[in-house]
């Protein structure tokens, strides 16, 4: 039996959308904001911190299919696979631009998103054998990955943040959800 694969970019915005949402969803959690000293921020630093919420879930998307290919026994569905990181790793940036942002910031997103998805793969294969182990697939270990590194970007290396626990354990949690959304949305 065979089936026909949906359009990689209808898939690559509808995930998009989806990391979007959810995004917004802790971006707006007390419990995320408090431990930041939120209402002592620039808009600019709750701007970037948004921003990089964002961009962990896009780089997870795009790393998970690329991933997904690398696993997959039919031609087809590696290609399709490929194709969909390819256009996930753009979607972001087309979806602000059809909201009014500037150009520059599509291509920033994009050029920033390519950098921690090369980032988290470096960081993949220093830990791979024992993500794996525990995971049993690469596509299933990457939420770790960009657990780690998407919580270290948000806090900025601020070592006080880096060692609070409860608040890591936070955004972890929102990035493990989030791998179960984009898996439900990634399947055909």
């Amino acid at each position: 039996m065979s089936y026909i694969l949906p359009d990689t970019a209808e898939r690559a915005q509808k995930i998009i959308e989806i990391v979007a949402k959810k995004s917004f969803g802790l971006f707006k959690k007390r419990a995320f904001r408090k431990p930041l000293n939120w209402d002592s921020l620039s808009p600019e630093e709750q701007d970037r911190i948004f921003n990089e919420i964002v961009i962990s879930g896009v780089t997870l998307a795009a790393l998970m299919t690329e991933s997904i290919a690398n696993e997959s026994k039919k031609k087809n569905s590696e290609q399709y696979f490929r194709e969909l990181s390819m256009e996930i790793r753009s979607a972001y940036g087309n979806y602000i631009l059809s909201l009014g942002a500037p150009k520059k910031y599509a291509d920033m997103f994009k050029t920033v998103i390519d950098m921690r998805a090369k980032e988290y793969r470096k960081d993949y294969l220093v830990d791979k054998k024992e993500l794996i182990l525990k995971n049993k697939r690469e596509s299933s270990a990457w939420h770790m990955i960009v657990a780690i590194g998407g919580y270290y970007h948000i806090v900025r290396g601020d070592e006080k943040m880096a060692d609070d626990v409860r608040h890591f354990k936070l955004f972890r949690d929102f990035i493990y959800h989030l791998t179960h959304s984009i898996i439900s949305a990634i399947s055909p």
